[in-house]
């Protein structure tokens, strides 16, 4: 929760309402690491492992190999922050490096800044940095992939009881196409779902990431 002055009212209906949120966040936090479990192994065995053969080329460069990149995306934002309900979308931006190890499998850490999100009576601004394992498949121009790691996030907020500010971690999924443009140049479409405590946040990313 957001920590602030101080808030009237319902403290009687508080931990009836806490219990709930947290009850239905576990939920949604298990279904969707299942799932994305039960999609990355089923990526992973898919891919061929044939010792050496794994450390081919790829886009001219041999792996393990080190990228980066930069970009924008849309996100729709519900939950509630500090017993406020918040509901609203936003634009958000993003860079990050990471690092093949082998032809399917790597890890990328990055800084995404969502920006400002409100609802009734309250907005949050939400940033963060964060770190996952990106599972790939490469064929021919274009990879499709998938990616589970963790967000640790910071939270300010504004409401009537006055200013606050809170931080915390959670765990965020997502997958997406990266198409190669050049040698050394990429486009990502991505999809990826996170949480800031409460607050749940579906997001649709397109990132140019150059490889080195």
């Amino acid at each position: 929760a957001i920590r602030n002055g101080g808030r009237g009212g319902g403290a009687d209906t508080a931990p009836r309402r806490r219990d709930a949120r947290l009850d239905r966040k576990g939920r949604a936090i298990m279904k969707t690491t299942t799932l994305l479990g039960l999609a990355l192994v089923g990526l992973l065995a898919s891919v061929p492992l044939a010792g050496n053969a794994q450390y081919q080329q790829r886009g001219g460069e041999r792996v393990p190999s080190f990228y980066g990149g930069i970009g924008g995306g849309y996100y729709d934002a519900d939950g509630d922050a500090d017993n406020f309900d918040i509901n609203d979308d936003n634009a958000a931006w993003r860079a990050y490096a990471g690092v093949t190890f082998i032809p399917w499998l790597g890890v990328e850490g990055f800084y995404a800044d969502f920006g400002d999100i409100g609802g009734s009576g309250a907005d949050i601004d939400v940033d963060g940095w964060g770190l996952a394992a990106v599972a790939q498949w490469p064929i021919g121009n274009f990879a499709p992939y998938l990616k589970l790691g963790n967000f640790w996030w910071d939270r300010d907020g504004s409401s009537p009881f006055g200013p606050g500010s809170d931080n915390g971690n959670d765990w965020f999924g997502g997958g997406g196409v990266r198409f190669n443009l050049a040698s050394n140049v990429d486009l990502r479409v991505e999809y990826a779902r996170f949480q800031f405590d409460d607050v749940d946040a579906d997001s649709g990313w397109i990132d140019v990431q150059f490889r080195f």
